[in-house]
């Protein structure tokens, strides 16, 4: 017996050998795909420097797939023979991974590249070096979630999970109310009554097979001609529902709108159902489009469905709509990046991200317009991070060389944690920017290729490749008002545009899903420094304006308001340490912010910190209210510093449980050699 323990034990450390080596092999050829393409844009007056720097990825890729893959498969050996140099030594790599050996086997892997050897010194590359490591604690389902519900066939939707009790009782109960809907409204009025009156007979998985039902019927009316012309208008209820009844009753088909005016349909005839229900937009199977969602109890558990305007019901069994929409992406293995909005029949409300769009934005650059603008404001100029930035966790491992005049990073994201929520199985993103390096005017343009695979509801993976495009302006002036006795006066006012682009590499020219975004902030700061410049006051005010539709049917493009806050702080000197306090009070486009920080630093070295912020959502199905408690303590001094960080963030959406996370990190960081 305990031969065959044996025997099995070593089958699968060889298949995980096996697929750590092809993961490694994959690594290499896509770092390889990146570096060429890479350094075709790399201005020749900074070819040397990018040279070394791609030595750099191919080192830290090679070490730190260690650690990521070592939190997934922690009892095998992760470095093969021949997956590294043989100078890498097996036994130096431990099974946590620890930073040590992590150095180790990215001093002797640049040995061994002799060609770039000569060329590569750590010094010529950066002055500052920060060596972040970290990781998120959360609640992960170890179980699948979602599916794909095609068919609206009794004998097919029983084989489902949502649908394995579904009675014969309850399936003709429904399907009786869907003929007599139609039979008995002779127009879209006397309907929504008519559903409105049904609204107790019914159930809710009763009443997603009718909307399924009703999804089938607008599907075959699409406006195809609409398409072709590009042609956005609203198509009235009455209209969409006199094609249907005729489809239906008559069997005659005809004509009415595109996935915009068709999803409205759907979410107001969930509506009439008193079923709680939204729209929202993103990418299916590679194309733009809009679906709608609705709120769904089952069993005594409420979740997210989408049911689309062609008959398809995606249960995700989760309340949490982020979470939701990665179920959605994983079921029609695509994501948009940008234009993922949320709203009702009336506007687009604002904009949501799924896990796979906040890893594919990080990895291309993509900030938060308003915090650029806030950090720029409080300096008085603008703010260029300059150095060596190395970010290890167990998901993501990043490094990025910041200069005057450009940005090289490379980052990697793997779902280790196997997270049925996050559509992205791995990524791999090369990025160059190029930057001015004025203090009050500012210009960064970025280009960022991201190779990466999608994980499908049923274990396939499918490959996605995109170029990212970004561009940042930035201005500002600062004016000092009054200098004299009583101390002076400073008024900072600024301004950061942000705008980006996704670009499919891999798609037809007429199914290419290309999604935009731009936001424009500004604001002001007015200081106030006491005369031996021991102190500071400030008080400033923020707005963030945001292109986007207006509605759905329409999708005129328009400016909306998605901030406008007020800042209060200070900054004093007290006996051999200075405190920092700040206050900032706004309202955003889907509810209220707080945030509220305090800081001590000693003169020698010492730095201790609070955070809170609150966000008060007046939208809780489709956006959280939370509240997220931080601090940080560290010592920074002549030559080198580190920082321990931690956070705690809980989240609550509407009839859900809270969800709670957490967060630690420490950095160092090395100012000079």
């Amino acid at each position: 017996m305990e031969f065959f323990k044996q025997e099995k034990a070593m089958e699968n450390l060889e298949k995980q050998e096996t697929d750590i080596k092809n993961f490694l092999k994959k690594e290499s050829g896509i770092i390889e795909k990146g570096k060429g393409f890479l350094m075709d844009l790399v201005p020749d007056k900074c070819r040397k420097e990018a040279a070394a720097m791609l030595a750099a990825f191919s080192i830290f890729a090679s070490a730190s797939s260690v650690f990521a893959e070592g939190e997934k498969e922690k009892k095998i050996d992760l470095f093969p023979k021949d997956s590294i140099s043989e100078s890498v030594k097996r036994e130096d790599i431990k099974k946590t991974a620890d930073f040590e050996s992590l150095w180790k086997v990215a001093g002797r892997q640049q040995e061994d590249n002799e060609e770039m050897a000569d060329d590569f010194e750590w010094k010529k590359i950066a002055d500052k070096i920060t060596i972040e490591i970290g990781g998120k604690i959360e609640n992960i389902p170890s179980e699948p979630v979602g599916e794909k519900i095609k068919s609206s066939q009794y004998n097919d939707i029983i084989k489902t999970e949502f649908y394995k009790n579904f009675s014969v009782e309850e399936n003709n109960e429904t399907a009786r109310t869907f003929s007599d809907a139609f039979y008995e409204s002779k127009d879209v009025k006397s309907f929504f009554e008519f559903l409105n009156g049904k609204k107790e007979n019914l159930n809710d998985k009763q009443k997603v097979l009718f909307l399924k039902s009703v999804g089938s019927l607008l599907g075959k009316t699409y406006n195809y001609d609409m398409l072709k012309k590009g042609e956005h208008i609203e198509i009235s209820d009455e209209k969409i529902y006199e094609a249907l009844r005729e489809l239906y009753v008559d069997g005659k088909l005809s004509q009415t709108g595109i996935c915009g005016n068709l999803s409205v349909f759907m979410e107001k005839t969930a509506k009439s159902f008193g079923m709680e229900a939204f729209l929202q937009s993103g990418s299916v199977n590679g194309s733009n489009d809009v679906f709608s969602g609705v709120v769904a109890e089952v069993n005594g558990k409420k979740q997210i469905i989408f049911i689309t305007f062609w008959g398809d019901a995606i249960p995700t069994n989760t309340l949490n709509l982020e979470k939701a929409s990665g179920v959605f992406e994983r079921a029609y293995k695509s994501i948009a990046t940008f234009g993922s909005y949320v709203g009702n029949e009336k506007e687009m409300q604002f904009p949501i991200e799924t896990l796979a769009q906040k890893e594919i934005k990080k990895s291309s650059g993509f900030e938060k317009t308003e915090e650029m603008l806030g950090k720029n404001l409080e300096q008085g100029e603008i703010i260029r991070e300059k150095g060596l930035e190395i970010n290890i966790n167990p998901e993501v491992k990043e490094i990025k060389l910041s200069k005057d005049n450009f940005i090289l990073a490379y980052y990697n994201y793997q779902n280790v944690k196997n997270n049925p929520y996050q559509s992205l199985d791995d990524l791999n993103a090369f990025r160059l920017a190029l930057r001015s390096k004025e203090e009050m005017f500012g210009v960064e343009a970025g280009i960022t290729t991201v190779f990466m695979n999608i994980k499908d509801l049923y274990g396939g993976n499918v490959e996605q490749n995109d170029i990212m495009g970004r561009l940042v302006l930035e201005g500002m002036d600062s004016q000092e008002l009054i200098k004299g006795d009583y101390g002076r006066i400073v008024f900072n006012i600024g301004s950061t545009l942000q705008a980006g682009m996704r670009l499919p590499m891999d798609k037809d020219i007429k199914f290419l899903t290309i999604g935009g975004m731009g936001e424009i902030a500004g604001g002001m700061r007015l200081m106030y420094f006491n005369p031996n410049n021991a102190g500071k006051f400030f008080i400033g005010a923020d707005v963030l304006d945001r292109g986007q539709f207006n509605d759905f049917q329409n999708q005129d493009l328009i400016i909306k308001e998605a901030l406008r806050k007020i800042t209060i702080g200070s900054s004093v000197n007290v006996y051999e340490a200075t405190v920092d306090l700040k206050a900032a009070k706004g309202l955003i486009d889907w509810g209220k912010s707080l945030e509220l920080s305090g800081a001590i630093k000693t003169s020698g070295g010492i730095e201790l910190g609070g955070k809170y912020k609150s966000e008060k959502s007046e939208y809780e199905t489709l956006k959280p209210s939370s509240k997220k408690i931080g601090f940080e303590a560290g010592w920074k001094g002549p030559k080198w510093g580190f920082t321990i960080s931690g956070a705690q963030t809980v989240e609550k959406y509407n009839s859900a449980e809270k969800e709670k996370s957490y967060d630690i990190r420490v950095k160092l960081n090395i100012l000079a050699f």
